[in-house]
């Protein structure tokens, strides 16, 4: 590598390869249309979004930057349950809602679901609805799991599977459990990092209560 002149960088190439013991030049050349310090027009950079596109900005987290802060909308999203059904969070307006992201590698969630599935069968009617959405995991994965755990909870798994969903990236879900309530018109109340056992099950319970889920 030379310069040529004040802006001008040659860049010179050689390859070679070993032939009868004897290192032996396969191609070689150079170029002279590097610029240095050159103007680059502005267009270079720009980037123009998709005509369908749209400018989404991140719910803001709680004082621990843990979980998503109460007192906000609930970000929407779409996903499947496990029979099928395509089901937006929007749609449970009207609702309180239990919201929990799972995996099925997860002991936490192991501990939780039962425990969800409770409250579900406790609180079931037109008031309340507890969903719990699959993520950071396989598909395959998850069926088995679920297969070999008769457990009575809505069950659903967002598009973008274990690498790319969209619903663990607008709840910033970093780690799992990650458990929210939503009161009925779709606002979050108060999100829950881990599972904290009997009084976590009681703390929902008495949310859920004055939120007028039963």
């Amino acid at each position: 590598m030379s310069l040529s002149d004040a802006n001008t960088m040659v860049l010179a190439h050689k390859i070679q390869q070993k032939v009868n013991d004897k290192m032996t030049t396969v191609r070689e050349g150079a170029r002279a249309d590097v610029k240095v310090d050159a103007q680059v027009a502005d267009s270079v950079f720009a980037f123009t979004p998709p005509a369908e596109a749209k400018v989404y900005n991140l719910p803001k987290m709680d004082a621990q930057g843990q979980v998503l802060a109460g007192g906000q909308k609930a970000p929407d999203f779409t996903c499947t349950t496990t029979d099928g059904k395509t089901v937006k969070l929007s749609d449970l307006k009207g609702k309180v809602v239990l919201l929990d992201f799972w995996a099925s590698w997860c002991p936490p969630c192991k501990a939780s679901l039962p425990e969800f599935a409770k409250i579900a069968a406790d609180y079931k009617g037109d008031n309340f609805a507890a969903m719990a959405v699959n993520v950071f995991d396989e598909k395959d994965a998850m069926d088995k799991y679920l297969t070999e755990n008769k457990i009575a909870l809505t069950f659903a798994r967002e598009p973008g599977g274990r690498n790319d969903s969209f619903a663990a990236m607008i709840y910033q879900v970093n780690a799992i459990p990650t458990t929210f309530i939503i009161d009925k018109d779709g606002n979050i109340v108060k999100g829950y990092l881990g599972f904290n056992g009997d009084d976590e099950a009681k703390e929902l319970r008495e949310t859920i209560d004055k939120l007028g889920g039963k």
